[in-house]
């Protein structure tokens, strides 16, 4: 009867045999946690992990992502739908306070709220410019009579 398996192929050996007889395998006595005789090859200890001196992933595992912040897609959003410029201001107050809830609290975002408040910005430029322009226009054409 084996009193001790082998590590490799699972197969018995006899108490005090130095090798397996089937894969060759050097066979010293019982595998730690296994009891003799047992037909199950050895479990891995309990402190199983990554090798010694190698550090554990960053973050770990089940850590979930940090989610977008909220007015940081509205002011990205506001800013690509031009309300006749009320969409571009909104984009740049939304888009400021996404950036300082972001810095104090953290978060994802902070490039839409980037974009939200740059194109708020040209939006509300352009916007400006037409105005100024319709006006001019219109001051030229009321000017001149036939």
């Amino acid at each position: 009867m084996a009193d001790v398996f082998c590590r490799s192929c699972g197969k018995g050996v006899p108490a005090g045999t130095g090798f397996c007889a089937s894969c060759g395998t050097a066979v010293q006595g019982a595998a730690p946690g296994q009891p003799a005789g047992s037909p199950f090859p050895p479990l891995p200890p309990a402190n199983w992990g990554p090798p010694a001196g190698y550090a554990p992933a960053p973050g770990g595992y089940g850590q979930a992502p940090q989610p977008t912040n909220g007015f940081a897609i509205t002011s990205l959003v506001l800013s690509l739908v031009c309300l006749y410029g009320v969409g571009s201001i909104l984009a740049i107050i939304f888009g400021n306070i996404a950036r300082r809830q972001i810095r104090e609290q953290g978060g994802q975002g902070d490039g839409m709220a980037k974009a939200g408040i740059i194109i708020g910005w040209v939006s509300l430029g352009i916007g400006v410019m037409v105005i100024l322009a319709m006006v001019i226009a219109r001051s030229s054409d009321s000017g001149s009579s036939y």
